[in-house]
């Protein structure tokens, strides 16, 4: 039994000295082919090797050679027939290879320092060629090298780039989405990746929504806490999915943040303005209202917040009189109160759209439209029948004095 024992110990470690010295002339002509810049068939001997050899799979040495073998014969894959994928395939593979050095190895060590230059040199190599392609307009390799360089960087921002860059090419907004998506992923510094992201997920068919924009929004401020475009656009997000407490406080955020940010009250102006608007949907009226009147006090030629304003106290008139109506049918107390109140307010609308109306570039009909039902409701009736006159030649493209 023992001497049995024996002979298949014997015979055993036979095989695995053959299997070994097969192992070793199969990386010996590799390496020949190699050093000969004959990529692809040193590639063929190392597969076969691999194929044959589980346990060489898992060797360092081995694992250096094919990736470098890999990275070196992807450029001169022919793209026909499939030759693209083939070659992009190389470049993940050896990407692959090369990370596994570094798993297998100590940072310090020969292998290590090889296997991160191999990965570095790999990386810069599909840029410079997305950036030919792309130079060239060869729209389909520039694709091709952006998914791939996602998919081995995720944390760079050249593949999403080179991507969204495709897709605005060509109108493509699942594309871009995806890109930008990916963009995220990356942590860039620059908000409007995140603004980008958050704006073509709330696209119609195409993104997720808002409660998918916000987590965009959210990502951008866990890398950018004090931006306050950022902040300004997680109110808008958190109103649209009705989150009015969340919304509030992050509004109150975004206004603190903006008196940091801008010393320059006319600067500022623009950012109050939209604070303004958000007050505005939450239904605080009032606040809404100072800060147009704070906006319009620093920037008094700013139209577009002067409209918003004169339309606050439009609809602040409207409710007033509405109540003044009420309370007259039902013969109770304060109706002369609601009317007045609702009088001064369609003045004070009046000011304001008549200052737009006077400066506009060109005539706005909404601007017009209303200044109209203000001078109905003045009884101002030569102004409401000139207003309405205007409004018509507006419509046929005709020139008004």
């Amino acid at each position: 039994m023992k001497n049995r024992l024996f002979v298949f110990a014997l015979l055993l470690g036979l095989i695995v000295c053959a299997v070994n010295t097969s192992a070793s002339e199969a990386i010996k002509k590799a390496e020949q082919l190699f050093l000969d810049k004959d990529y692809k068939q040193a590639l063929a001997v190392l597969q076969d090797l691999a194929e044959d050899n589980e346990a060489i799979r898992e060797d360092p040495d081995f694992l250096l050679l094919y990736a470098d073998t890999a990275r070196l014969r992807a450029p001169g894959v022919p793209i026909l027939n499939g030759g693209d994928r083939i070659q992009m395939n190389l470049y993940r593979h050896a990407h692959m290879c090369y990370g596994k050095v570094k798993q297998k190895t100590k940072p310090n060590s020969d292998p290590h320092r090889q296997a991160e230059l191999g990965q570095q040199i790999l990386i810069a190599g599909l840029i410079k060629q997305a950036a030919d392609a792309e130079k060239a307009g060869h729209d389909t390799r520039v694709f091709q090298f952006a998914e791939v360089l996602i998919e081995l960087v995720p944390d760079k921002e050249v593949g999403p780039a080179l991507m969204f860059n495709i897709a605005t090419k060509y109108n493509n907004p699942e594309m871009q989405l995806m890109a930008l998506r990916a963009h995220v992923k990356a942590k860039p510094k620059k908000a409007r990746v995140y603004s980008s992201a958050a704006y073509f997920e709330g696209t119609p068919k195409v993104g997720g929504g808002a409660e998918a924009s916000l987590k965009h929004i959210d990502a951008g401020l866990a890398v950018l806490p004090n931006e306050y475009t950022l902040l300004g656009e997680r109110v808008n997000y958190l109103i649209r999915l009705k989150r009015d407490k969340e919304a509030l406080a992050a509004l109150k955020a975004f206004e603190a943040q903006l008196k940091v940010a801008f010393k320059d009250e006319q600067r500022r102006a623009t950012y109050v303005g939209f604070a303004a608007s958000y007050y505005d949907q939450l239904g605080m009226q009032d606040e809404a209202e100072s800060r147009y009147r704070w906006v319009v006090k620093h920037r008094p030629d700013d139209l577009r917040n002067r409209y918003f304003l004169g339309t606050l106290y439009f609809q602040r008139g409207m409710r007033h009189l509405h109540r003044a109506n009420l309370l007259r049918v039902e013969e109770e107390d304060g109706a002369e109160q609601a009317e007045a109140a609702g009088k001064k307010a369609m003045g004070q609308a009046r000011e304001q759209l008549e200052y737009c109306h006077k400066h506009s570039e060109k005539p706005d009909v909404a601007v017009m439209s209303a200044l109209a039902d203000i001078y109905a409701r003045q009884k101002e009736e030569k102004l409401f029948l000139k207003m309405r006159q205007d409004i018509k030649k507006v419509r046929n493209g005709e020139p008004i004095r």
